[in-house]
């Protein structure tokens, strides 16, 4: 519901063995969009179950994924380790600063494997490049169970050895919040997503409608587990982008995600969960809260929160883009569509805030519907960087 949340304007760049690009729940992003090394397997179900949870289209069938207005680049290392590095640098090669690296492999070549495949030092200074140029790395810590602090990694694991800057995901057991036996873990571990019975595209065991519509709700490891936490980082990388007008630095979201988690409960060391709504309020953008008896023949109060002084917009809209928003530079991408009022404008008083107050009429057919859209246009007055920006879209849902 923020403007950048979408992964609009992000590219993504899948190092990986193969994908099904003409699946039908990601070829609207991945058809045809191979680069680098020659040639991809296809039929592939990984590929295609990691795109499902990051691009799965908005549409009625499948899956949605995290970014689903994201580019994607598919970088094929065909299978072979020893091709990791050259994936790695043609992925580099097709993206920019603020764009996004997925290294959905796990490497065998340490005493104990599988581990993250940056052990290798070839493989390590190609992810080091990628975040010098301001790409954000999130690679896979692989499913051997180890701890990577073990002395037979020779330190390779050490942040304060070396620190390639990409972010490390681990497994959880789904909804709980402790690892996964399979998952490997320590202090190099930076983050954690699902790890098991993952729903998205692919393999065909919840559904098979034939090679381009199948699906699957038994994707585990941390491959399901990285692009979930890519897919949370990327979110919090474009609204970030289009809230400040800069480009967040691979390192500085890292450690957004990292602060601004929720903590394991128990078991070795994975990393937090990402936790999206509150790394936006840690950073302090504009958010427009709720409050009120949402019900038919009550009303509601929609407050704008900001910085103290700084102009503002407060609309209300009956439908959201939620493809394809409207640039319109620099506020962001601006989400409201249907019949558009302006609800109230002026300065955010001393507390930070604007507000609106509205009835809701005594309809019992508003029962359960979302009566519309409330969204904060904000001119940054206060000194903070950028000139202003949207802030979230707040859903006005009637019990």
């Amino acid at each position: 519901t923020y403007s950048g949340g979408l992964g609009t304007g992000i590219t993504i760049a899948d190092v990986e063995t193969g994908w099904t690009d003409d699946h039908e729940d990601i070829a609207h992003k991945a058809q045809g969009n191979y680069i680098g090394l020659c040639c991809a397997p296809y039929p592939w179900d990984h590929g295609t179950a990691v795109l499902g949870e990051l691009v799965g289209e908005h549409q009625e069938l499948g899956v949605r994924g995290l970014v689903y207005d994201a580019d994607v680049l598919l970088s094929t290392h065909q299978g072979f380790a020893i091709n990791v590095p050259a994936a790695i640098t043609n992925a580099i090669a097709a993206l920019t600063a603020g764009d996004f690296l997925v290294l959905e492999v796990q490497c065998q070549d340490a005493p104990l494997g599988p581990h993250p495949c940056e052990w290798d030092d070839a493989i390590f200074a190609s992810v080091r490049l990628a975040t010098a140029s301001g790409i954000h790395v999130y690679s896979a810590a692989g499913n051997g169970g180890h701890n990577l602090d073990d002395p037979s990694f020779g330190g390779k694991f050490n942040r304060t050895v070396r620190d390639s800057g990409a972010v490390i995901v681990g497994a959880s057991q789904g909804s709980a919040l402790t690892a996964a036996s399979f998952s490997n873990h320590g202090t190099r571990l930076d983050l954690h997503g699902w790890g098991t019975s993952v729903t998205t595209a692919g393999y065909g065991d919840l559904f098979n409608g034939g090679l381009q519509s199948t699906y699957t709700a038994l994707f585990s490891g941390t491959s399901s587990a990285t692009p979930i936490v890519a897919g949370a980082a990327a979110q919090l990388a474009g609204i970030h982008s289009q809230v400040t007008g800069l480009t967040v630095a691979p390192k500085q979201l890292r450690s957004l995600l990292v602060g601004s988690g929720t903590a394991t409960t128990s078991g070795p060391n994975i990393g937090p969960r990402p936790n999206v709504r509150a790394a936006i309020e840690s950073l302090g953008f504009p958010v427009v809260d709720l409050s009120g008896t949402l019900v038919p023949g009550g009303s509601y109060t929609a407050t704008s929160n900001g910085a103290p002084g700084d102009g503002c917009v407060m609309v209300f809209g009956t439908s959201i883009r939620d493809v394809s928003p409207i640039p319109v530079p620099p506020y962001g991408y601006f989400m409201l569509a249907g019949s558009l009022t302006r609800k109230t404008s002026g300065a955010l008083d001393g507390t930070g805030q604007l507000s609106y107050s509205e009835a809701i009429p005594a309809d019992p057919n508003l029962s359960g519907i979302t009566l519309g859209y409330c969204l904060t246009w904000q001119r940054f007055l206060s000194g903070q960087p950028g000139v202003g920006a949207f802030g979230n879209v707040a859903a006005i849902e009637i019990q």
